[in-house]
């Protein structure tokens, strides 16, 4: 990106401040449960925001007020929520800028701060656009929970106006709570600024993050920004209140008081202290001993947050609660259970070796119940992380399965151990796994088992498995090309979406054509719009033009041509349910439509 100076100013001059009123607006869905959290809700949040440009800095002193909060569809969780917000506000942060323009690592400020962290982010890229002169650039920044390639695109600029686009391309996610490992963002903003006297006047927006098609996941928000009280010369008390303020951020142990990063293990911990506040041990093992006489499985968030911030927290006292968790002769039910609350724990980088030991010691107890290790091997499925030890344990496990599996057990042992690999590619026991994932793929007859490898290959998301499944996305038996195209959902790699894409296309079997569009659709890089357009109206399958429709909806964020190109699609369409898809979709104005899908 090209830099000058005008880049190097803030939007006040020195000596001036000025006051926004913010409003936020999030709804949120999914189509999976998600732990401690309703499938839909809603939050709107209005803040009042007081920038100062200090005579003596090269930065801004920003204080968040909250004036009001709505949430919709949190029930018991609001009064959690309404707390957690009101420990990261009202307390002054930085923003220091230094040459050329960059905003200093993260935020500065007190333990709990997620919401305010984003506000500051996102007013230093609003303030950067507002003065830049370049049509396009790319940006990297520095979420709470992973880096993010931002690419934004001016879609307009006037002397007091600039409307932007901005896209990201995420990284794997420490986090997955917070964000999908592959989840695509989007945003339109407009932006009212006053180049004279660089004051950001008025924002609107709009931002949609959707999860993969594993995760299943909408969050929109809607935000708007109007200044309240235009740039004005400080007065000398509140140059002194600044300068207090500037001191004691300085006082609380940072050189500069610049922005500081969030880790996300820091993040967890907060959200574990917030969790554990009602919390009493004893309380939790009586819940747990009603539970136990209860044949259904336990569907109780609050407990689940609260013993996986316990097992997090405090891992040393795992050994005493396990041994009083055997002697109440847990049901299957609860065994399964507490399993969950220690693998969801292990996300918490200290807790790691600790909660993922008490998991297998909790499994070899109950070895022999089998609704126990099918639930296990479902749970080993969303695991974000694991340790040696948890990763030796399935190894050795999967030793154990016969060349031809018996039972789905068997089979899951073989898929899990896949999954494993992808969490830790470069540890030794992987590369053993890989190796013997391989061996068996070679010496496998039956269709069937075969199939079963190609799965757990595909699992991994190595990119050494392309020369070991390429030879079945061409195989004579069209439920292991399907199979193989299903292993390459993972490979972000040319030759793989080759391969698919021609599979896609080529195939004489509409399952596999189907099965690879799918697999297109995990893919970051998109194919050519032009590309899916023309195969949608070659296609005489409806069920494969539905998945060429959603892979054509998924990659055309950015490209002005989309909506033409979808009228084509009307004509060809061969289902009248997709046909009423498309059209519904081609029926929303062109700047609604692109909120919409941001």
């Amino acid at each position: 990106m090209k830099r000058s100076e005008s880049l190097l100013r803030p939007p006040l001059r020195r000596g001036e401040s000025a006051a926004y009123r913010v409003r936020y607006q999030m709804q949120t869905r999914s189509e999976l449960t998600m732990v401690g959290l309703p499938q839909a809700f809603g939050v709107t949040l209005e803040l009042t925001l007081n920038l100062t440009h200090l005579p003596f800095t090269h930065g801004l002193l920003l204080t968040v007020t909250a004036c009001r909060f709505i949430a919709e569809g949190l029930g018991a969780l609001e009064e959690r929520v309404r707390t957690a917000l009101q420990s990261c506000l009202q307390i002054p942060c930085a923003i220091t800028y230094t040459p050329p323009f960059q905003l200093q690592n993260g935020m500065f400020l007190p333990p709990v701060a997620p919401l305010a962290q984003e506000v500051l982010r996102q007013l230093a890229c609003w303030f950067q656009i507002a003065e830049a002169s370049q049509t396009s650039w790319k940006l990297t920044e520095r979420w709470v929970d992973r880096e993010v390639w931002a690419t934004y695109d001016l879609v307009e600029r006037t002397a007091h106006r600039r409307r932007f686009r901005k896209t990201w391309q995420t990284r794997p996610t420490e986090n997955p709570d917070i964000m999908a490992p592959l989840a695509q963002l989007a945003a339109h903003y407009t932006i009212d600024y006053d180049s004279p006297t660089q004051s950001l006047v008025a924002l609107e927006g709009a931002l949609r993050l959707t999860s993969t098609p594993e995760n299943l996941g909408v969050t929109e928000y809607q935000i708007t920004l109007r200044q309240t009280r235009s740039p004005q010369p400080l007065t000398r008390a509140e140059i002194r209140r600044a300068q207090e303020q500037w001191s004691s951020l300085q006082k609380k142990g940072v050189r500069r008081p610049i922005l500081q990063k969030l880790t996300y293990d820091e993040f967890n911990a907060q959200l574990y202290r917030e969790a554990l506040r009602d919390f009493t041990l004893e309380r939790a093992k009586q819940r747990l001993r009603e539970a136990n006489h209860i044949d259904r499985p336990v569907n109780d968030n609050t407990l689940f947050t609260q013993l996986r911030a316990f097992f997090a927290l405090y891992p040393k006292q795992l050994p005493a609660f396990l041994q009083w968790f055997v002697s109440i002769e847990p049901s299957d039910y609860l065994v399964v259970f507490v399993l969950a609350c220690l693998l969801a724990a292990s996300e918490y980088t200290p807790a790691l070796g600790d909660t993922q030991r008490a998991a297998i010691q909790l499994l070899e107890r109950f070895a022999a119940r089998k609704e126990v290790i099918t639930q296990f091997l479902n749970l080993l499925a969303m695991l974000k992380r694991t340790s040696p030890d948890l990763l030796a344990y399935v190894w050795r496990q999967t030793q154990r399965v016969p060349p031809t599996p018996e039972d789905l057990i068997q089979a899951n042992w073989i898929l899990s151990a896949g999954g494993m690999v992808r969490l830790a590619p470069n540890h030794p026991v992987a590369v053993k796994i890989m190796q013997w994932l391989r061996e068996r793929l070679t010496h496998a007859t039956e269709p069937r088992m075969q199939g079963l490898y190609l799965s757990a290959l595909g699992n991994s998301a190595q990119p050494t498995i392309l020369p070991w499944v390429r030879p079945f996305v061409a195989h004579p038996n069209p439920w292991l090309r399907r199979q193989a195209v299903s292993a390459l959902r993972f490979l972000e790699l040319p030759d793989a979406q080759a391969l698919l894409w021609h599979a896609a296309t080529t195939d004489q079997d509409a399952t596999v054509r189907r099965e690879a569009c799918r697999a297109l659709g995990f893919h970051r890089e998109p194919v050519p719009l032009i590309h899916v357009v023309e195969a949608f109206c070659r296609e005489q399958e409806p069920e494969v033009q539905q998945a060429l429709w959603e892979l054509a909806q998924k990659h055309t964020a950015s490209q002005p041509e989309a909506r033409a190109l979808f009228q084509r699609m009307t004509l060809c369409a061969r289902s009248e349910s997709l046909h009423r898809q498309i059209l519904t979709h081609l029926q929303t104005p062109p700047e609604q439509d692109s909120k919409a899908r941001r």
